[in-house]
């Protein structure tokens, strides 16, 4: 499995685009990064975070013989594992899926994940899928209306390379 880490990055899900395309990453190719300067949500969303705070990841996926029409199957398993790698840590929480997308703990914002797939005809062929995880951001300047951070939650810091090996 290659990891490629960056302190600065426009974003992880199209610097993992840039590798597919320069023949350097093979299925299961991470990439992280400490701050993005142009993080994507959904629907051209922004994901904001602050630098050095939290999990900012995307991991390519190859599915062998995966159809189109299941690839909501992914999705599905994405963030099922998601969330049961989050419930231990934030064990006080409910922590739950908005489908299709974002992770919940009640009615505020933990996480969201950007899937991005390439089709080969009728098949899924690369499959990108960025996390961002609020871990210890304490403050959110965007006019996002309801995140929240693991820091929150138990009100502790957090060793953000644990829940990245976690989530791994």
């Amino acid at each position: 499995m290659k990891t490629y880490h960056y302190s600065e990055i426009d974003s992880t899900n199209s610097q993992l685009r840039r590798l597919i395309v320069s023949g350097e990453a093979d299925n299961f190719t991470i990439v992280t990064a400490d701050y993005q300067t142009a993080g994507r949500g959904q629907v051209g969303n922004c994901w904001e975070s602050e630098n050095n705070k939290n999990l900012l990841f995307s991991i390519l996926l190859r599915p062998q013989s995966l159809d189109v029409r299941s690839q909501y199957y992914l999705s599905m398993a994405i963030s099922v594992a998601v969330v049961a790698t989050i419930s231990p840590i934030v064990a006080s929480a409910s922590v739950k899926v908005k489908w299709p997308n974002d992770i919940y703990v009640g009615d505020k914002k933990l996480a969201g994940i950007l899937i991005e797939n390439t089709l080969r005809e009728t098949k899924i062929g690369d499959c990108i899928v960025g996390i961002g995880l609020n871990v210890n951001q304490d403050k959110f300047l965007s006019d996002v209306p309801n995140p929240v951070s693991m820091l929150n939650i138990p009100g502790r810091e957090h060793e953000i390379s644990w829940i990245a090996d976690s989530i791994r």
